[in-house]
């Protein structure tokens, strides 16, 4: 991808921002630099809603760490958050928590036109790939990379609610293992 592309597409803020201008559905997101800010954010503002804590950068202890929030009380909830290594340097997402299933893809795009697409079931470990048609996601995907006009390698990851609807959590521009689904192909 263009290296603009690249940039704004692997930070989940910016990337839920881009889909969100798009009309493309994403978890309602907040890019956060100090845990003094979910100490104080207004939950009440979004009755029903659970929420996580998510490093933008890649994090292999704490992107496993899915604690909804807010905890039960303020204080729980800001000891929580400072627990976390949330800085200018390191911001994090206050992600709106999304249940349903999870799907991953891999997509080759070139001038704008989505020309190779894999979707699957996504998994805790991704080695055993089954194409699943899903028109929804790829309606999306393709959406995107029309509007960006997007040359590369971009992957996705999707979860589908119980009624169906979808939202991108995030994007990973570059190759995805999916890819291997198209072994012989």
């Amino acid at each position: 991808l263009d290296p603009d592309d690249l940039e704004g597409l692997d930070d989940k803020a910016s990337f839920a921002a881009l889909a969100t201008s798009l009309d493309l559905p994403v978890p309602l997101t907040h890019r956060v630099t100090d845990p003094a800010q979910v100490a104080e954010f207004d939950f009440a503002a979004h009755p029903g809603v659970r929420w996580v804590l998510k490093s933008i950068a890649y994090d292999p202890v704490n992107r496993l760490d899915l604690t909804p929030l807010p905890l039960a009380t303020p204080e729980g909830t800001a000891a929580f958050a400072a627990s976390k290594p949330i800085s200018d340097d390191n911001p994090w997402l206050l992600q709106e928590l999304v249940d349903g299933t999870e799907y991953c893809t891999h997509g080759t795009a070139r001038d704008g036109r989505l020309r190779v697409w894999a979707c699957c079931a996504s998994s805790a470990f991704q080695v055993n790939y089954t194409m699943v048609d899903h028109p929804a996601i790829e309606a999306w995907v393709t959406r995107l990379v029309e509007e960006r006009k997007l040359t590369g390698q971009v992957s996705f990851d999707f979860l589908e609610r119980a009624d169906g609807s979808i939202a991108a959590i995030e994007c990973n521009p570059r190759t995805h293992s999916a890819i291997t689904m198209f072994h012989r192909h």
